[in-house]
């Protein structure tokens, strides 16, 4: 909720250009290995995307159309492990669209 009260009051995003958020991983994001859970990477990817949305205008534009997105399809591949409390960025753009989807691509 903060993020969806705080983002739109932040500086405009090209839609089409890459976009960053900052995240820590706090301790209801780790297992128990003390590593972010295999869970959390898509909450964060939804939330990197949600404040991109918000800030680039397409999110207005999709409330005033009654249109919603829905992830059709997540692939993800783990590279390394992200340690409780290491803060990381999500990086995210818009690779394509076409008739059906978009598609983003995130890096952790």
């Amino acid at each position: 909720m903060w993020l969806r009260l705080t983002a739109r009051f932040k500086e405009r995003r090209d839609p089409m250009g890459v976009h960053r958020l900052t995240f820590r991983c706090s301790p209801w994001d780790i297992d128990p290995y003390m590593h972010m859970t295999n869970g959390r990477y898509p909450m964060n990817m939804d939330m990197a995307r949600l404040e991109f949305l918000i800030r680039s205008g397409i999110w207005e534009r999709m409330q005033k159309e009654k249109f919603w997105l829905v992830a059709g399809t997540i692939s993800i591949r783990f590279r390394r492990e992200i340690k409780f409390w290491a803060k990381f960025d999500v990086t995210g753009r818009v690779i394509t669209w076409d008739e059906r989807w978009t598609y983003f691509e995130h890096k952790m």
